[in-house]
């Protein structure tokens, strides 16, 4: 089985956007709620709602492709992504119950988690419908030509119809969409290096130490090997009572300290400097975004 990742507002003002919502180098402020999670670049995204929207479009091009192939289009899920879209960018552990579930959190949470970021979950294809869906691997599949791309290069044509390339030009690719996720990561990458996080770290680990448990950031208590020790790669992994008792001490000490906070001032200075850098890519982004949407619904209604 192959598996294949699925794939409004005017620009933002910065000096607005810091003052409503509070962010300084001085002051954190504390998450309370989903709003906590906005960052910068979101403006140029839709929303949960309008990603699942413009999923549900393209999975039936996707189908009417498949069909005349003699294939039907596997198992999906078009519903809103539950999970707040920046929470794994932020270091939340909120959503996870780790009360109940330690880091593993709820069944499928993950799967959310990593979808949360771009909108595109994953589904499964079987092996004998990866070259129509892909257009690699063979030109033809039951004597009948595939489309450049296959079916979701035919799905995202579809979709893209009318947009402006990101040059400027009327000569948009299948997966320019992408470019906005790839700039989000460039930001993460760039953020998590903020000096600000690792003092945040500092502080954690004190924190953690104080209730017996010695790691240096969020990160190694998360990904610690102990939990996996005797998984066999096979369901769910079980959960000890170890894991639940520093994941617990963990998410306390992450509060205590403000971590998310911290890494949230962190990540919308380096996405602000990334959308003053790209402003021209970005609005030409964010058309694109609302171009897919618009053609989503009449590709739907």
């Amino acid at each position: 089985m192959a598996v294949f990742l699925l794939s409004g507002c005017s620009a933002l003002n910065l000096d607005i956007w810091n003052d409503k919502q509070g962010v300084t180098q001085s002051n954190y402020p504390p998450f309370g709620s989903v709003k906590d999670f906005v960052l910068p670049m979101d403006v140029y995204d839709l929303d949960n709602v309008r990603r699942a929207y413009v999923q549900e479009a393209r999975f039936k091009v996707l189908g009417s492709c498949l069909k005349k192939f003699g294939f039907t289009m596997p198992k999906h899920d078009v519903t809103p992504i539950r999970y707040p879209k920046n929470a794994a960018y932020l270091g939340w552990l909120g959503e996870k119950d780790v009360a109940h579930y330690g880091y593993l959190g709820p069944k499928d949470q993950d799967a959310e988690e990593f979808a949360a970021l771009d909108g595109l979950r994953m589904f499964v294809i079987p092996a004998e419908q990866d070259a129509a869906h892909s257009g690699i691997g063979a030109s033809r599949v039951n004597g009948i030509k595939i489309p450049k791309m296959g079916c979701a290069g035919e799905a995202e044509r579809a979709l893209n119809a009318g947009a402006t390339g990101l040059d400027g030009t009327k000569l948009v690719k299948e997966y320019d969409f992408k470019r906005l996720h790839s700039l989000m990561e460039d930001a993460a990458v760039t953020g998590f290096k903020d000096k600000r996080i690792a003092e945040a770290a500092v502080r954690w680990s004190d924190c953690m130490k104080s209730k017996g448990f010695s790691y240096k950031e969020p990160f190694e208590a998360q990904s610690d090997p102990l939990w996996q020790a005797g998984y066999s790669g096979r369901g769910r992994r079980a959960v000890s009572t170890l894991e639940i008792k520093t994941a617990v001490a963990d998410e306390q000490c992450r509060l205590q300290v403000n971590y998310s906070g911290v890494r949230r001032a962190a990540y919308v200075d380096s996405q602000n400097a990334i959308i003053i850098k790209n402003r021209d890519l970005l609005q030409r982004l964010q058309n694109l975004m609302e171009t897919r949407y618009a053609n989503a619904t009449e590709i739907l209604e």
